[in-house]
This record gives structure tokens, sequence and C-alpha cells, in this order.
């Protein structure tokens, strides 16, 4: 027997109010089994506390696609990736030059490509203090590019639970050790001079009255709890209503699996007026799940996906050559539309315990510090005009500029932009020409966490059959649903049968609705929960 901690969220929460963005999901400890799958403690909890409501566990693994293609390189010879050199770009992805000749350089920041750097010149003279908080793993106080705007009295550690958001290295293949160093300084890194790369002399971030706060969430990309995003969250809430502790921009280059708690925090935060940015999520070869990832799929959440150098999609073809390269989640349509992509791979990258800033930056965590970046400067130029508007006015009129102004232009064959990048590709100083107008914004709808076509299921099994619903308490078919959702995240067989998620379950055919459930009930992960009520209700 051991303590575990759940999120409970009691039936009739907030006067029976069926708005999401109102409902909270509290945290608490409960006795369980270790044996059992949290989903399953979770309903033992319920049935041996008559709680009559909503119960979801913290799970400790929320990036289970860095897992599986890590278990999957152990019995697969050959597969994992060589090193990169420092100072070498990846050769899978394009890079300024040629593979012969290539040109080492800080590109991404140019007029070409991001306009962060033409972005920042123009709100240079500008004294309105806007904060961006950094989750990720921490940082590396000693490196080169570490920022000078940083709030060291704001920091937070929601992992070893301190005040200190150092990075103290997590250790191994795909763990990432240095993961925060490395984001942090694509979105504030100090001025740094690097000779070998075409006499850069320059900022790498944004810097003048743009502070940072940096908040460690997690040890590393692979293993990370649903509780250090929502405490972390809350935490920015908490100081918003003070001018001098509100933070105006949220960057995360993390995701994970769906979760009601998250939803609720993201929606608190969204009303408050908190921009928040987070990474769409990597695959390996697409081999492993390749849909945007949480929080990013949440409408009311910019999702940050990826464009190479060559104005093409992060994305390539499976072929059994490049099972090592990983490219960044896109789709499925109907969540991409609060998507917008910046620049990755073979971006900067400062390399935690060392001097060294590389050149292999890669993934959509390279991406998403850059959006935010963008997102704080727009703040600063606009500071007065935004200050004065409803909170969620602050995040729309942010969002509608970034993508009004993002380059829907894409390399020849991609021009079916909407589906790989969402609104665009970052352009940062064409952002800054939209003001601010409350007449062509509209609120986003609170997000949810649902999969109602279990519902639809088991009800028209209970009329034709005229038997009891095994489970008839909403709240039960709740913990059903986001389990599967959660399943679906995880599992590239369920993803390439729903064709990356762009049918939904009402569009397979019988056979392929019994299938998806026959994938479920062989899946480890499942809960024995969630398969007895499959197999007693004749889904499968």
């Amino acid at each position: 027997m051991k303590t575990q901690k759940f999120y409970f969220k009691p039936a009739g929460n907030v006067e029976d109010s069926s708005d999401e963005s109102q409902v909270e999901y509290k945290l608490a400890d409960a006795v369980v089994k270790t044996h059992q799958n949290p989903w399953d403690q979770a309903h033992e909890i319920k049935k041996s506390t008559d709680f009559d409501g909503y119960i979801e566990p913290d799970l400790d693994d929320q990036n289970p696609q860095a897992r599986r293609f890590h278990e999957t390189t152990k019995i697969r010879e050959g597969l994992e990736a060589t090193p990169l050199a420092d100072d070498e770009y990846d050769p899978n992805w394009p890079f300024p030059g040629s593979v012969k000749s290539p040109k080492k350089m800080i590109w991404h920041q140019h007029d070409n490509y991001s306009q962060l750097r033409k972005a920042w010149n123009e709100v240079s003279t500008s004294d309105n203090v806007v904060r961006v908080a950094h989750f990720d793993t921490g940082y590396d106080p000693n490196h080169p590019t570490f920022p000078l705007n940083i709030e060291i009295h704001l920091q937070k550690n929601f992992v070893e639970a301190n005040n200190s958001a150092e990075d103290i290295e997590s250790e191994g293949w795909l763990k990432m050790p240095g993961h925060g160093t490395g984001t942090l300084s694509i979105l504030a890194g100090k001025k740094i001079k690097l000779e070998d790369y075409d006499n850069f002399d320059d900022y790498i971030g944004v810097h003048n009255n743009i502070k940072i706060v940096p908040i460690r969430i997690s040890k590393s990309v692979v293993l990370w709890k649903n509780q250090a995003f929502v405490d972390a969250l809350n935490y920015i809430i908490a100081l918003y209503d003070n001018p001098t502790t509100r933070c105006h921009v949220v960057t995360m280059s993390m995701g994970g699996m769906p979760s009601k708690a998250w939803a609720d925090v993201v929606n608190r935060a969204y009303e408050k007026g908190i921009f928040i940015v987070t990474a769409s999520g990597n695959n390996f070869g697409r081999l492993t799940p390749s849909t945007l990832v949480y929080p990013a799929r949440f409408q009311r959440v910019t999702a940050a996906c990826g464009v190479n150098y060559d104005m093409a999609p992060y994305y390539k073809d499976f072929k059994i050559k490049n099972i090592k390269t990983m490219g960044g989640n896109f789709g499925p349509r109907k969540a991409m539309k609060k998507a917008v992509a910046a620049f990755t791979p073979n971006v900067p990258w400062a390399m935690i315990g060392t001097q060294v800033v590389s050149l292999n930056g890669a993934g959509t965590s390279s991406a998403t510090p850059q959006i935010a970046a963008a997102a704080a400067i727009y703040y600063q130029k606009y500071f007065d005009q935004l200050e004065k508007m409803e909170g969620w006015q602050k995040v729309e009129s942010i969002r509608y500029a970034l993508y009004k102004s993002a380059n829907k232009k894409l390399k020849k064959g991609f021009e079916d932009y909407e589906l790989y990048v969402g609104n665009g590709v970052l352009q940062a100083w064409d952002m800054l020409q939209i003001k601010p107008d409350i007449l062509k914004i509209s609120k986003t709808d609170p997000d949810q966490v649902s999969w109602p076509f279990l519902k639809m299921l088991t009800g028209a099994n209970l009329e034709s059959t005229g038997e009891e619903l095994e489970s008839a308490q909403d709240s039960d078919l709740e913990m059903y649903e986001v389990e599967i959702l959660q399943l679906i995240s995880k599992s590239a067989a369920i993803q390439t049968l729903l064709e990356e998620e762009e049918l939904d379950f009402s569009g397979l055919t019988e056979k392929e609705k019994k299938q998806l459930f026959g994938i479920i009930l062989e899946m480890d992960a499942a809960s024995d929960s969630l398969k007895s009520f499959i197999l007693k209700n004749g889904l499968s």
C-alpha cells in the first residue's frame, strides 16, 4: 500500500455549471494498491469511498512517445542516432550552405525567417516590462547565454519542491539533460560573440525589459507529472493580479496526454489574460503517435509546430533509414486552428555544463520559445492598449496578430499549409504592424477533454438490448473517455486506424470500431476497469 495523488471533481461542482472554465479539479492524496493501473486505482477509490464524481490519476509519465521510441531502439540494432558535433548541422534537414560547405550561422532570427531581430529592434527603447514564464527542466546559471533579465526572486521548482529552478541535470539517452538551458537560450539568451558562426555578435533571444520567470516542472522531457504543470500554471495565475509580478506569456517546450485538470487550469489562465504557447510534440520516423500533444491541442493554447530552413514542414515520410530521425507533430486538421510554426531544426542550442552554443537545436522544443518571444515583443509594443482589455481579449489580440501576419506560403508541394503549420509561419516584425482591435477578435470556447462516442455507443446498446448499462454514472463514463483519449495519444496503431485522427470514431465502419476496441483490450497500458467495461457492453 502507498499514497498517490489524484484529481477529484465532485458531482454538481460550481452549482451544477456545465462551463468547464468554472470547474476546478482538486488534487488530493489517496491510499492505493501498488500493483494497479492508475485508472484502476481511481475506479477503486470511487467504489470504496462512495465518491460521487470524477477522479483522474496524477500520471507519472507524460511523454509516452519518447519512451516508446527509446524502448524500440533497445531491440533494434543500429537505429540510435550518432551524436552530432557541436558545430555541425543535422544533415537530415536543410540548413544554410551545402552539405560539403555548410555556412555556420545563427540564421533563424533573420528577416527571411522569424524576423525576431528586426522585431526586438523596433521595441528597443520601450520601458514597458513584460514577463515570460519559462516552464522546463530549469537553467544553467553559468552558461554564457544565461539571461541577464531573469527574475530570480520569482523562480519556482515543482519537482524538488523548492525555490531554485536550477537544472541539476538528469542523465540518460532521450532524457535531454539541459533541455531548459537550450530552450531558454532561444527565448532570451544574452548577447554573445560566436566568431565561428559568421561572426555572430548579438543577442540570442529577447531582452530589454522582457523579464524571464524560470519554472522547473520536470527532471527531463520523458518523465514528468500532470501535477507539475497544474501547480506551475496556478502559481503564475496567482502572480497575475500584482503588476510587479505579472507574467504575460507562458512558454513550455514539453507536452503530454489529455487531462481534465490541465483543461481546467488552462481555462483559468486564458480568462486571466495569460498567453500560453506549448510544443506540438515530436515523433520518431512516424512510428510513434504524430498528432498534436496536450496542452498544445487545447484551443485556448497556441500550438508550436516546426518548419525547416527551406520552408518545408518539419516532417518526413517514413522510411526505414529515417527511423532515428525526429520530426514534428501536426494534425488532426480540426486541432490546427490555433497552431503556428517557427523554425527548427539546426537552430542554436545552449549546452548545459559547457560554454558551448551548438548548431543542432531541434524539435518543436526549439520552435516554441521563438513564438513566445514574438508574443512578448508584441505585448511590449502595445502594452497600454492590452492592459486595458479584459483577460481573454489580451490573449486573442496577440493571437490575432500572430496568425494574421504568419507566412502562409510553404515550400512547393506543401500548399495545404493549414494541415502542417496551422495559421502559417511566424513573422515577428509583420506581427507588430497589426494593432490590437477588439472588434476583430472573438472568445475561444472553454477547453474540455471528452470522447462523446462512448456515451453514444453504450446508450445505443442499452436501447437495442434492453439491458441495464454496466456503468450508468456520467462521471464513470467521463473517466473511461479520458483514459481512451490517453490511449489514443499513446498508440500509433489507433492513430493509423483513425487516419492520424482525421477520422472521428463515427466515421469508422462497424468492423473498424470493434478493431479499435480490440487494440485497447490488447494494450498493457489500458486499465482492467476499461477492458471490463468494453467487454460487458459488447463494444469489441
